[in-house]
């Protein structure tokens, strides 16, 4: 959640406030903060549920929220991985025989 909000200084100046969509708490302005991957959600350290790493440069982060509702697709994702993995073998078994 980002506030914004103005104060007068020397000129005016805009500053952005970052807050925690899961649990409100602001997150300082030097401090870098997570991005949810499932819901796009700004959110501190201590509400990052699970960190994973990605085929990017920069590993995703899943909030409590989201990875708590994400739980039987994880577990039928992984099913499917399985799956995937053993049909991806027996195709290769096929275009290539075992070596005696």
């Amino acid at each position: 959640m980002r506030k914004t909000s103005t104060k007068m200084v020397e000129r005016e100046e805009k500053i952005v406030e970052i807050h925690c969509d899961t649990c409100g708490k602001r997150i300082s302005n030097g401090a870098r903060h997570k991005i949810c991957h499932m819901c796009k959600g700004d959110i501190c350290g201590e509400c990052v549920a699970h960190t994973e790493d990605a085929w990017t440069d920069y590993p995703n982060y899943y909030c409590l929220n989201c990875w708590k509702k994400g739980a039987k697709y994880r577990e039928k994702i992984g099913q499917l991985e399985y799956e995937i993995e053993s049909l991806q073998t027996e195709w290769e078994r096929l275009c290539n025989p075992v070596k005696a």
